[in-house]
C-alpha cells in the first residue's frame, strides 16, 4: 500500500512540475474517450490457507460530462491474473501449494465528481462491473466487482489528459471477497460537441 501510494505521488508530482502542461476544462457536454492500465496485488489468509493474486487490467471507456464536474460512463475490460495458493496442513489436508491463472472480462457503469486545482483535476469515481472468469482449466465462473478510484486528470492538452490513479476493488465471487488495491494510469480525449 506504501509502495503504490508513493507511486502514485511521485507521477502527480512529476507532471504537476513539468512544463508540458495546458490549460483543460471538464465541463457539461463533453464527451470522454479512454482508456487505462491497472497493476494490483492482493493476499487472502484463512484458517485453511494463505493465498497471493497479481493482476494486471485493461479497460477503455467512455464518459458524459452531465454537469460542469460531474460524469457518467461505462467501462469493458479484460484483466489477467496469476494467483499462488497455501494450503496449510490440517487433519484432513496435507500443506501444498498450487498456482493458477484466470482471465476476467467486465463490463458496467462508472460515476466520477471532479474537483478543480489549477491546471489539474483531481476526481473520485465509483464504478461496478458484471464480470465473467475463465479459471485455468475449463472452470468458469461470474462475480460483480465494486470499485473506488482516487486521481487527477492532468491536461497534456486542451483534448488530451494523462490519469494517474489508485483503485480499490471489492469483489464477490459468491463464496467469499477479495479485497484489492491496485495503481495505474490512463489517457483520455476530451471531446467538445
Amino acid at each position: 500500500m506504501k509502495k503504490l501510494f508513493v507511486i502514485f505521488i511521485v507521477l502527480i508530482s512529476f507532471f504537476v512540475s513539468s512544463n508540458y502542461f495546458a490549460q483543460g476544462k471538464i465541463m457539461q457536454g463533453m464527451y470522454k474517450l479512454g482508456g487505462n492500465i491497472t497493476f494490483s496485488t492482493s493476499s487472502n489468509e484463512t484458517d485453511l490457507y494463505d493465498e497471493s493474486r497479481t493482476s494486471i487490467y485493461f479497460s477503455p471507456s467512455l464518459a458524459y460530462l452531465i454537469t460542469d464536474n460531474l460524469e457518467i460512463g461505462g467501462t469493458i475490460g479484460f484483466s489477467y491474473y496469476e494467483t499462488k495458493e497455501e494450503v496449510k496442513a490440517t487433519q484432513y489436508y496435507d500443506a501444498h501449494t498450487s498456482k493458477y491463472y484466470g482471465r476476467n472480462y467486465f463490463i458496467g457503469p462508472t460515476l466520477r465528481y471532479y474537483f478543480v486545482a489549477g491546471k489539474i483535476f483531481p476526481f473520485v469515481g465509483v464504478g461496478f462491473s458484471y464480470t465473467t472468469n475463465k479459471l485455468s482449466g475449463e472452470n468458469k465462473s461470474e462475480s460483480r466487482m465494486f470499485n473506488a478510484t482516487i486521481g487527477a486528470e492532468i491536461f497534456l492538452s486542451s483534448e488530451v489528459a494523462v490519469e494517474p490513479f489508485i483503485r480499490y476493488y471489492i469483489t464477490n465471487y459468491g463464496n467469499g471477497n477479495y479485497n484489492t488495491i491496485g495503481a495505474g494510469v490512463g489517457i483520455n480525449y476530451f471531446i467538445v460537441r
